[in-house]
């Protein structure tokens, strides 16, 4: 039996989609225990993705920066802080989401008991270099993410992820912004080459979209979501757009929440193997994802929203489990294969089964 557990710490720093799939363990860890110091460690740029979070008690943000004065100096402030409200200066538990040498450096020292998460390296080896998957189902990262708190009596609660506003709480959840006007969400980005779907494909499957919409007689509406980095790629889909639909550019958002909020407006997202992927599911946005040289036996599909998922099939997908800035065989053929009429077909299955409003 275990001893009453009165503080854990999530460790998860990066990426962005990552540490949204962390969301629904530390929602579980609440629920697991609700009188428990629930506390989440990620890098600086993604604490806005805890940092309304009610089941999560502090965000501790961690800089890449960080020299060894200030590294300690700041676990000093998380042991003071810790003590104030458990009396004791370590974590009862640690779960490190991550495992590298940035989380070991942080957890040094941090707690009591640590559990680091089974990455599953020959299982991404055997389907990047052999084509060929080692497990009977695909696990998805939710589920390896529950498996490193196992030991702490942690079950699947049924529910998906989670990203929260400001002005919401547990008892003001978000409701669905319903309009007139069917909004279609384009994130042509990726951090990697090999995960963007062709700019070109993007702006023709919203032309095919809008244009089967205004038969129906609705009208509709294309939303460029991305972040500064992706800027010149949505420029690039604007212009294929600019005169033949009517257009919103809502890309160089400076924070996640400015993106969450124009999701929320969308009936349908379209995009890349990306973290604004998880983002829409914890919004319970349904979206149409294109998968190039990664693929969803990853564990990395999204996760209990309303989706289809685009894919070529190419004998050397994957070529990597993480993305990469060109295509090894040079043909790029995972991409330029996924037309734009089979994604508008895609996200039309949405649309006219009702599955969205």
């Amino acid at each position: 039996m275990l001893p009453i557990i009165r503080s854990v710490l999530v460790i998860r720093l990066s990426s962005m989609g990552d540490v949204l799939l962390a969301t629904m363990l530390v929602r579980e860890l609440r629920t697991q225990f609700p009188d428990a110091r629930i506390d989440v460690c990620t890098n600086e740029e993604w604490s806005d993705i805890f940092r309304y979070n009610p089941h999560c008690r502090s965000v501790h943000a961690y800089k890449r920066s960080f020299t060894r004065a200030e590294l300690s100096r700041w676990k000093k402030e998380i042991q003071q802080s810790l003590a104030e409200t458990t009396g004791n200066t370590r974590y009862d538990w640690i779960l490190d989401l991550q495992r590298n040498h940035r989380s070991r450096l942080i957890r040094s020292g941090l707690g009591e008991n640590v559990r680091r998460i089974k990455k599953h390296r020959v299982h991404k080896l055997a389907l990047v270099h052999l084509k060929s998957n080692f497990h009977s189902k695909t696990l998805h990262s939710t589920e390896r993410y529950r498996e490193t708190a196992s030991v702490l009596g942690v079950h699947d609660d049924g529910q998906g992820l989670e990203f929260w506003l400001p002005e919401e709480n547990v008892f003001h959840l978000r409701q669905a912004i319903t309009t007139d006007i069917v909004r279609i969400a384009l994130a042509p980005g990726a951090h990697h080459a090999t995960k963007r779907w062709l700019p070109e494909h993007f702006a023709e499957s919203a032309l095919i979209l809008t244009e089967r919409l205004r038969r129906e007689g609705r009208e509709s509406e294309i939303v460029l979501l991305g972040g500064k980095a992706d800027a010149d790629l949505c420029a690039g889909v604007a212009s294929l757009l600019e005169g033949k639909v009517r257009l919103q550019n809502a890309y160089g958002a400076s924070s996640l929440t400015d993106t969450a909020r124009t999701l929320d407006s969308c009936a349908l997202l379209l995009c890349n193997d990306t973290g604004v992927m998880h983002l829409a599911a914890a919004r319970g946005v349904p979206l149409v994802t294109v998968f190039g040289s990664t693929v969803p036996e990853l564990g990395f599909a999204p996760f209990r929203v309303p989706h289809r998922i685009a894919q070529a099939t190419v004998d050397c997908r994957p070529c990597t489990h993480i993305g990469r800035e060109s295509c090894p065989k040079g043909h790029f053929k995972c991409m330029k294969l996924v037309s734009a009429e089979s994604v508008a077909d895609a996200a039309w299955e949405l649309v006219s089964r009702q599955e969205i409003a």
